[in-house]
C-alpha cells in the first residue's frame, strides 16, 4: 500500500532526515531543501519534495530542535508527512558526543480516485474523488559523532499505528537505518568520506547503499555511490563560504 519510506541518494546532505539524533550536531542551524525525480520523463513517476530545520540551543548548546516535511507522489498515491525533533547531546570526551533524538509528527495518504481505472466499479471503497486518512507517528535514534566520524541508528514508523480504509486496513510499516562515515585527510587540500546507510524494513532483506566522496579545500566535491540491487550513482556538490551546500546526484539503474 505504499508505506514504505522513500530513499534519497545525498543522504548524507539531509542526515537529519533519517536520524532525529543528528537535530542539533552541527555548530550551527541547518535548513535544507530537496527534490527526487525518481524517472526523468515518465507520466506519474515517483517524486519527493523535503523541507527541514534544526539547531541546538541554550547553554552548552546540548539541546535541540527540529522540524521536517515531506511529500512523495507515486502515481495516484501521495505520502505527506511532518514532524517536530526534540534531541539531546552528550559530550562523552574531548573527541565524541553522542545525541538522543525523538521526532513526533502526522502522517497522511490520500489516493486520487478522480484519476483511477477502475475494474470493479462497485466497490464501495473506491467510490468519490479522493481517499484520505491520517495517523500519528514517531521516529527515535542514536548518533555518535566527531569531527570525522559518525555512527548512528534509528527507528521510524516504530509504532506501526494502523491505517483504515472503510474495510480494508494496513499498518505503517517500521524501518531501521544504520549509517556510518569517515573523513580521511589526504593533504592539505584533498579529503575522502567512504560511508555507508543500511536500510532495513521487514520481509524486504537489508539494502546496503556505499558511497564514496573527495574533497577538495572543501569547497567542492565529486563521488560515487552503489545502492544494492538497485542502482548506481554520480555525485557531485559545491559548499560555499562554508555557510551554502548544493548537490546534485544522476542515479542509474542496475536492475531490469
Amino acid at each position: 500500500m505504499g508505506q514504505q519510506l522513500p530513499l534519497t541518494t545525498n543522504y548524507l546532505l539531509n542526515d537529519y532526515a533519517y536520524n532525529p539524533a543528528v537535530a542539533g550536531s552541527k555548530q550551527h542551524a541547518v535548513i535544507n531543501l530537496n527534490y527526487r525525480n525518481q524517472w526523468v520523463g515518465f507520466q506519474d513517476a515517483p517524486k519527493n519534495y523535503g523541507a527541514s530545520i534544526h539547531s541546538a540551543f541554550g547553554k552548552g548548546k546540548k539541546t535541540a530542535v527540529g522540524a521536517l516535511i515531506s511529500s512523495d507522489n507515486t502515481g495516484l498515491l501521495s505520502r505527506t508527512s511532518g514532524y517536530l525533533t526534540f534531541a539531546y547531546h552528550v559530550k562523552l570526551n574531548k573527541t565524541y558526543k553522542l545525541g538522543f533524538g525523538v521526532s513526533v509528527g502526522m502522517v497522511q495518504y490520500r489516493i486520487k480516485l478522480y484519476d483511477a481505472k477502475v475494474a470493479d466499479s462497485g466497490d464501495d471503497l473506491l467510490t468519490g474523488n479522493l481517499l484520505s486518512n491520517n495517523v500519528f507517528d514517531s521516529n527515535g535514534g542514536l548518533y555518535l559523532y566527531s569531527d570525522k566520524l559518525f555512527v548512528g541508528i534509528s527507528g521510524y514508523q516504530y509504532l506501526g499505528n494502523k491505517i483504515t480504509w472503510k474495510d480494508s486496513q494496513s499498518n505503517l510499516n517500521p524501518h531501521i537505518y544504520a549509517t556510518a562515515g569517515y573523513k580521511f585527510t589526504v593533504s592539505k587540500k584533498v579529503s575522502l568520506q567512504p560511508s555507508a546507510l543500511i536500510k532495513f524494513s521487514n520481509p524486504t532483506p537489508a539494502q546496503p547503499e556505499l558511497s564514496l566522496r573527495g574533497f577538495y579545500k572543501n569547497l567542492f566535491w565529486i563521488g560515487g555511490s552503489f545502492r544494492m540491487h538497485e542502482s548506481a550513482s554520480a555525485l557531485a556538490g559545491i559548499t560555499i563560504k562554508d555557510k551554502l551546500t548544493i548537490g546534485y546526484s544522476y542515479d542509474i539503474p542496475t536492475t531490469k
